[in-house]
């Protein structure tokens, strides 16, 4: 058996921002609204963190 894997090369235009949400004193910040928005075109994208203060915003336009 003969197997052959390749791959290919693509530009990638969008991109993910991951964080966690902490407060003054470090604790973490649950259920804490995020927001990425762009200055240029006023789009934004939002989220959640997550009982331990992590976000993850996806698919972000590279002008963001």
């Amino acid at each position: 058996m003969l197997l052959v894997a390749s791959t290919g090369q693509a530009q990638v235009t969008t991109a993910t921002v991951y964080g966690r949400v902490l407060d003054p004193t470090g604790a973490v910040v649950p259920n804490a609204d995020v927001t990425a928005s762009s200055q240029s075109t006023g789009a934004e994208f939002s989220t959640v963190s997550s009982n331990a203060g992590e976000f993850t915003i996806s698919y972000l336009p590279a002008s963001v």
